[in-house]
């Protein structure tokens, strides 16, 4: 199942959005240094992790979706805390840097849980009325729990590494 999974995931379309997204990062890396005021290698880390976000969710290829209802009234709710999922563990797992570094780079700690829940607001949005991926609202759990947990690890980091802190501040 696992490896199914995975093979559905690795896809070129895959490769081609992370290797667009990465490649505008890198473009936006100084600007994005100069508005936050954190040092160039940071923001390429912030980039990156959204990158990955947006690779990994915002897929060219066909599938289904929920059909005449909205999603986010839909029974798919329920699956929303199903954690042994390897989709939930997935979109959990890519909202957990990008919260860490986001909140790194010097954004407070509720509007990076708030950028980030808006942004997968919108790509489940996206994938609804596109009809590429699966608009989950269970997805958008995981995202904006996998991006509290960043934030909390950001908050210990800079608590154990007060370097760090004075690096990034």
């Amino acid at each position: 199942m696992l490896t199914q999974f995975l093979g559905r995931l690795l896809t070129l379309d895959t490769v081609i959005n992370f290797v667009f997204c990465a490649a505008m990062a890198w473009l936006l890396r100084k600007r994005i240094a100069e508005v936050s005021g954190a040092p160039r290698w940071l923001s390429s880390l912030a980039g990156l992790s959204l990158s990955l976000v947006l690779a990994f969710t915002v897929r060219i290829f066909n599938t289904f979706t929920f059909g005449a209802g909205y999603w986010l009234f839909s029974s798919m709710w329920l699956g929303a805390f199903n954690l042994a999922n390897p989709n939930w563990l997935l979109n959990f797992g890519l909202f957990v840097p990008a919260g860490l570094v986001i909140r790194l780079v010097g954004v407070r700690s509720l509007r990076t849980v708030l950028f980030l829940g808006l942004l997968s607001f919108g790509i489940e949005c996206l994938q609804f009325w596109a009809g590429s991926g699966v608009a989950d609202p269970a997805d958008l759990v995981a995202n904006i729990c996998g991006a509290s947990i960043g934030v909390a690890v950001a908050f210990l980091v800079r608590r154990i590494f007060p370097q760090l802190r004075a690096l990034v501040d």
